[in-house]
């Protein structure tokens, strides 16, 4: 019989994950963060499970109802908390206590396969959203990291007009050798004039928002990264179309984002 694994809160990731551990024959259970009428249960659970998945980011959220301090203290020495991404508050409790937090996104592997969804998913999410195809569409990729690289080619399929902004002189090198016209960041006014669609992947404010009047009229502006964003949301001129994306594995395809997250936990279930 294998060890019990708990899940608390997060994502409709969250979920799946729960009916595919108990598929691969491991003992789960699941509490979604709607669930807070019995704390007391929820400690008690904690206090008696060794394997713990939490949401994807960990931050200074609440989860089924209770804080980081409230669930750090209810886990034993040796307890194993999973996760994708964690803050610095978490990681320096966790360690001070005796508890090893796993951010699976450190995991080669699974970080591409979750950059891959993203990837797909903001296409998918874009379309909808503009009720419009991207054939011959003027779009920009800001970043050169695991999504970009992922986006790159499947927007290739639609368009030839693509250009690339990143610091990395080498993955932009690549990106030439790839047929898309290349910036640095000291030349995004450049970039972003006439474009109809840009992407962020980087997760901080390289963006300078006046730069993007510079958009073909009625154009969007999708954000793809994680805290605190590429550009500063409410500085984002008028006119332009803004969507805020980031999560996009556990909302478009929570199915298969369960099913990596599960690989990817495999190791660390003994």
């Amino acid at each position: 019989m294998e060890e019990k694994i708990l899940i608390l809160g997060g994502d409709v990731r969250n979920e799946k994950l729960f009916y595919e551990l108990k598929h691969r024959g491991y003992e789960t259970e699941y509490f979604s963060d709607a669930y807070r009428e019995n704390e007391r249960a929820i400690k008690q659970q904690i206090q008696n499970t060794r394997f713990i998945v939490l949401p994807m980011a960990l931050k200074e959220q609440r989860i089924c109802g209770l804080d980081r301090e409230q669930i750090v203290s209810c886990c034993e020495k040796g307890t194993r908390l999973f996760c994708g991404t964690a803050d610095r508050a978490w990681q320096t409790e966790t360690e001070k206590r005796g508890i090893e937090l796993i951010s699976l996104l450190n995991r080669e592997t699974y970080a591409r396969e979750n950059a891959y969804y993203t990837a797909e998913g903001a296409l998918c999410l874009l379309q909808q959203k503009m009720q419009a195809s991207l054939w011959q569409k003027r779009c920009v990729i800001v970043g050169s990291g695991r999504i970009a690289q992922n986006l790159f080619p499947m927007l290739k399929l639609h368009t030839p007009y693509l250009s690339v902004v990143a610091r990395n002189r080498a993955m932009l090198a690549q990106f030439a050798c790839w047929q898309a016209e290349t910036f640095t960041f000291d030349q995004q006014a450049e970039a972003f004039d006439g474009a109809e669609i840009v992407f962020n992947t980087v997760p901080e404010p390289v963006i300078c928002p006046n730069v993007l009047n510079s958009m073909a009229e009625g154009g969007w502006y999708m954000e793809l990264a994680s805290a605190p964003y590429g550009c500063v949301w409410e500085e984002i001129p008028l006119g332009i179309n803004k969507l805020m994306s980031s999560g996009i594995p556990g909302k478009m395809f929570a199915v298969s984002a369960a099913k990596s997250m599960a690989t990817a936990m495999l190791p660390y279930l003994k």
